[in-house]
């Protein structure tokens, strides 16, 4: 049986969302009792603003990797050229993490398909510093110590005086200034040879 109530609203501007009760005090609330819960309802409001902030913020930071990591995965496309040859065209800018990105592809992929030739071609590239030129020797390296041959394409003259000027050691790397330069020793190298149609 409810001998004495008091309730309070939970109130975020002009919506309300809950309530605080209290019940049965004995001989009843005050005016003081009030304002008491009162002052509690705008801390629990807070609160639960608060909360409510950070859940939609994590949300929305989770949606925004899926989406960093889809766009990731689309701008680093692996294609097979022909069996034993993949082909990787990068695009746009190279960060840190893509390139990352884009070396794990591209290892995974040599091992699950057992790839002799990887071709990359960074005619694509905006443009090459040397943190940039020094992600694409790691992946070379890599490639190499999966046991399969890398060619790199469309390297430009700037990105050739970056190579130099860095100290890259490139005398186990085959570069080809064209794809096409690059698919033709690719296939050369694989014993297959290319016939135009009459």
């Amino acid at each position: 049986m409810l001998t004495s109530f008091l309730g309070v609203p939970l109130k975020h501007g002009e919506k309300t969302f809950g309530m605080i009760a209290l019940g049965n005090k004995e001989p009843g609330y005050s005016a003081a009792d009030q304002e008491i819960v009162e002052t509690l309802s705008i801390a629990v409001v807070e609160a639960l603003m608060r909360k409510r902030m950070e859940i939609e913020a994590r949300r929305n930071m989770e949606k925004l990797k899926e989406k960093d990591a889809i766009i990731r995965k689309l701008s680093t496309p692996l294609v097979e050229i022909w069996e034993g040859i993949v082909m990787l065209p990068l695009i746009g800018i190279l960060d840190s993490a893509r390139a990352k990105q884009f070396t794990e592809s591209l290892l995974e992929y040599i091992t699950r398909n057992k790839s002799e030739i990887a071709i990359i071609d960074i005619s694509g590239i905006a443009a090459i510093d040397t943190q940039i030129a020094n992600h694409i020797l790691r992946a070379i390296q890599a490639v190499k110590l999966m046991g399969a041959e890398m060619i790199v394409t469309g390297v430009r003259p700037d990105v050739a005086v970056t190579l130099v000027a860095i100290g890259a050691e490139l005398s186990h790397v085959v570069t080809r200034g064209t794809l096409r330069e690059g698919l033709e020793y690719a296939f050369e190298k694989l014993g297959l040879k290319l016939s135009k149609s009459k």
